[in-house]
């Protein structure tokens, strides 16, 4: 008699599941956890400025000051700001423009961890 184990369920790849174009936001480090996708157009000439206040994972969770990780599925700069309503915003990071597929981790940065508030994409 053969019997095989099969798993009651799998997890997800790190970040797995962004679609093209989109930028993917994670909740945790390594791309995994929920997570906020920003799609829509990408188009040369664009520029969108996304605010994470009231937005929310994929699993209800608010996204702002929750981001640990991200992955760039466009040919788009993209900067992360914290506080973007300060005097002061601060730049936590950023993916070059043509950098599709490009993944970003803040979760072993203890002073960028969860602080990202604000998504620059600027599609030259």
């Amino acid at each position: 008699m053969f019997s095989s184990a099969i798993p009651a369920a799998a997890a997800n790849p790190p970040f797995s599941g962004c679609p093209t174009p989109a930028v993917c936001l994670y909740k945790d480090s390594g791309g995994t956890g929920s997570k906020k996708i920003i799609d829509g157009n990408f188009s040369s000439g664009t520029l969108r400025i996304v605010d994470l206040a009231g937005l929310h994972f994929l699993d209800g969770s608010p996204a702002n000051n929750e981001v640990s990780s991200w992955k760039n599925n466009t040919n788009c700069i993209l900067t992360f700001i914290d506080d973007p309503q300060s005097d002061s915003p601060l730049i936590i990071g950023s993916s070059g423009p043509n950098t599709f597929g490009q993944t970003g981790d803040f979760g072993g940065n203890a002073t960028f961890n969860d602080k990202l508030s604000r998504v620059q994409i600027n599609c030259l």
